[in-house]
């Protein structure tokens, strides 16, 4: 019987320098009032010290381990309820003015749509004011940006609406993509013609590369029908090359290629 005080002294020497550890960082994190003596100092026990000794240091042990758990569960408290940094932050970004005009629903319903009010801001800036909920709920979801609102309507291009925007952007088509096929002769063109064109994989070089042999100011239908069965600018110098002509039709430059010619 004798053994056993000694062996739960043992045991405790690793729970000590373990807690020593944790009073330390406590104390160095202002979440726990320093010791008067440090830490390192508290008393270690040894097998000379008497069982009475070894009994008021377990109960003194068991208090200090119960100060430690209070204050770790303070501080973790305390930081659980601290608002978080990027909360605050979004709030000073993300002010309420942009939902003026709006009822509680609305605003309600914006919000859980992901529409904040600098979305709204922005897009009154691009030129798209006086939007209702459901018009700016559905461009924020289709990924329509202020910045793409502005894209489309530079270099002097007119103001499409909301609708026209969502098409535009669904089918990936930015203002560079029709100012660039505008100046490879491609003028006037209607949305629809921008998204078929678009959707066939016709670039501004390829329109480009037609013209400058000899193919310019084709109708959107055969520029696709042309892109779409291999026809390309080098194609047709080849051909026109070995067939000594100087012009050959959109039908029979297809009728040639799908002949593998």
């Amino acid at each position: 019987m004798r053994g056993a005080p000694s062996a739960n002294v043992q045991l405790l020497q690793p729970s000590l320098e373990h807690l020593s550890d944790r009073i330390n960082a406590l104390v160095q994190a202002r979440v726990l009032v320093p010791p008067v003596a440090p830490v390192t100092t508290l008393p270690r026990i040894r097998k000379s010290v008497s069982l009475a000794a070894r009994a008021q240091a377990v109960a003194s042990t068991a208090m200090v381990m119960a100060t430690v758990i209070q204050a770790e569960s303070a501080a973790q408290i305390a930081q659980a309820a601290a608002p978080r940094a990027d909360a605050i932050e979004a709030a000073k970004t993300d002010s309420l003015s942009g939902y003026n005009g709006f009822g509680v629903d609305d605003v309600v319903e914006l919000h859980d749509n992901g529409v904040t009010s600098s979305f709204i801001v922005d897009m009154k800036r691009a030129g798209y004011s006086g939007l209702s909920a459901g018009q700016l709920i559905d461009l924020r979801n289709h990924g329509v940006s202020a910045a793409f609102a502005r894209s489309v309507t530079a270099d002097g291009q007119r103001k499409v609406d909301v609708n026209t925007l969502i098409r535009l952007c669904d089918h990936g088509i930015s203002a560079g993509y029709a100012n660039a096929l505008s100046r490879s002769g491609l003028t006037g063109l209607s949305t629809d013609d921008l998204i078929a064109l678009r959707d066939h994989g016709v670039s501004a070089e390829y329109v480009t590369a037609l013209a400058r042999a000899g193919y310019k100011a084709l109708a959107t239908a055969d520029i696709m029908r042309l892109y779409d069965n291999g026809v390309n600018a080098a194609y047709i110098q080849r051909v026109r090359h070995d067939l000594n002509s100087t012009h050959l039709t959109i039908d029979q430059l297809i009728r040639l290629r799908d002949s593998g010619i």
